[in-house]
């Protein structure tokens, strides 16, 4: 139900391109209401954890501006402003929900993720329901992204808040903002564009 609302906002808003919906475990029923309105791809086989997920569209080899939204989300204006941010070289993310989890910082991503650049401090993380960037500007990103939520053992997903790899890909793609993506390529939007 969220996956049709979410599709349907999407076009009652305006937002008029490719829709693409992962298949974690739909029945033949549910994949062909939203087949049509969107194209249904299907899990793949690689990986276990759903939690690791979210740069799955790296297995399309997307070109132009790519916007990775989660299925609880409810779209209620055109993205074009944010896609315009994205076209401009900007990585478009939410800030997290409270401040506590915008502090989340863990010294071990660095290692454990094989991140080919230092880990900075001081970075907000960020929430991965929402991300908008261009493959033009970030050739590599998605790719990356996949890579690294590789990495995230898939025992500490959704663990307590203290343990490094509890948030899954969100802290895969964290790490990879605050380390190899220049903190000028990363653009914070307004807590409000994401309720």
């Amino acid at each position: 139900l969220g996956t049709v609302a979410l599709l349907n906002s999407l076009r009652v808003t305006g937002n008029q391109g490719e829709l693409y919906v992962l298949d974690a475990g739909l029945t033949p029923a549910e994949r062909a209401v939203l087949d049509g309105p969107a194209t249904v791809v299907s899990l793949p086989e690689t990986r276990g954890n759903p939690a690791l997920f979210s740069p799955y569209p790296h297995l399309l080899d997307p070109t132009g501006v790519v916007v990775v939204i989660d299925c609880d989300i409810i779209v209620t204006a055109s993205l074009e402003p944010i896609t315009r941010l994205a076209q401009e070289g900007q990585i478009c993310v939410c800030p997290a929900w409270t401040e506590d989890a915008r502090k989340r910082w863990f010294a071990e991503w660095e290692q454990e993720l094989q991140l080919r650049a230092p880990l900075r401090r001081g970075e907000e993380w960020v929430h991965v329901g929402f991300v908008a960037f261009d493959t033009e500007h970030w050739p590599g990103f998605l790719e990356r992204w996949w890579e690294v939520s590789g990495l995230v053992p898939s025992e500490d997903i959704f663990k307590n808040g203290r343990v490094a790899f509890s948030a899954g890909d969100a802290d895969a793609l964290n790490a990879l903002l605050m380390s190899e993506i220049p903190r000028e390529g990363v653009a914070i939007l307004s807590p409000d564009d994401e309720v």
